[in-house]
């Protein structure tokens, strides 16, 4: 017989399945993009949380007044929803403290099925764009497989 598991998933830049990018002064762009990958799909809720360190392509740790926002998107990425943010980036710096750590922003679970998408985005104010090399995230969220 077939179980669904649903277990806990933490998801960051070293996936495999997360591209990574720099992004461009004053404009929303993908940092990272994750793919849920063929036969696992993930469940977003309100009490997931959400960190990340940021530094811009000048290797300079980004202002509080940077903004970030997690969106999730369809197979086809034109179909999106905000689940976090936009926020200004001091609000995600938080990784270990749990009265301050960011969670998202759901009323109501959110399935994400494969192929579709999860972006961390960022929109840098000052005269750098964000550097992937220099960042990270830690999304912590659920993962659902069936078993054999």
């Amino acid at each position: 017989m077939v179980k669904v598991l649903e277990e806990a998933f933490d998801l960051n830049q070293e996936d495999t399945n997360v591209t990574q990018a720099d992004t461009t002064v004053g404009e929303w762009g993908d940092l990272f993009l994750y793919k849920v990958p063929v036969g696992t799909s993930h469940v977003l809720k309100r009490e997931h949380t959400f960190s990340a360190y940021l530094k811009d392509t000048n290797n300079t740790v980004c202002t509080d007044s940077q903004e970030v926002r997690i969106e999730v998107r369809d197979s086809a990425q034109q179909d999106r929803r905000t689940i976090y943010g936009p926020a200004i980036y001091k609000t995600i710096q938080e990784f270990q403290d749990t009265r301050k750590i960011a969670r998202l922003n759901l009323s109501e679970p959110y399935f994400l099925r494969e192929g579709m998408y999860i972006a961390i985005m960022v929109k840098n104010s000052n005269s750098y764009g964000a550097d992937k090399d220099y960042s990270y995230f830690n999304l912590a969220i659920n993962r659902v497989r069936q078993t054999l």
